[in-house]
């Protein structure tokens, strides 16, 4: 049976994100049979995404976007902040992403000394789990042999 470029699109574009049905729920929906459901995905997946040749400046955190966008908010308040948020389709906390590209905050010397100690203790933590494991994995050994050649019968 030949089905539609449109329904099989729509029946693909049900499979795949951001919806992710199943292929059995759609199969049911639409009233398609399950296998050819499944190869029209199989056929989909290795096919390439178009790429759009807009795609990059359609992108709103690109670098000159990121500095505009601080730019706008940096005498803003919460609730100013809030509003331009909505008006821009934008999170809160996206600004701040924006905010943290172009102020990046160097590490204190007390900061790089406690990240330095703690990279040496966790070293330190995996060298002793290590020595840990084969003394563990020596007496299971030693029992064994011991089991096996009753050599502790004799003490």
């Amino acid at each position: 049976m030949a089905y539609s470029k449109e329904l099989r699109e729509r029946a693909i574009a049900r499979m795949l994100p951001p919806i992710n049905a199943s292929i059995s729920a759609v199969s049911r929906e639409l009233n398609i049979p399950y296998p050819t459901l499944y190869t029209w995905r199989t056929e989909s997946s290795k096919q390439p995404a178009p790429v759009s040749p807009t795609a990059e400046s359609d992108d709103p955190f690109d670098s000159q976007s990121k500095f505009q966008v601080v730019l706008e908010t940096a005498m803003l308040n919460e609730v100013d902040l809030a509003a331009y948020c909505r008006s821009k389709g934008l999170y809160v906390e996206q600004i701040a992403q924006c905010e943290a590209a172009f102020n990046p905050k160097p590490m204190s010397a007390a900061e790089r000394a406690s990240a330095k100690r703690i990279q040496l203790l966790e070293r330190e933590l995996l060298r002793k789990e290590k020595a840990l494991a084969e003394a563990a994995a020596l007496m299971i050994l030693r029992k064994k042999a011991e089991a096996i050649w009753g050599l502790g019968e004799e003490r």
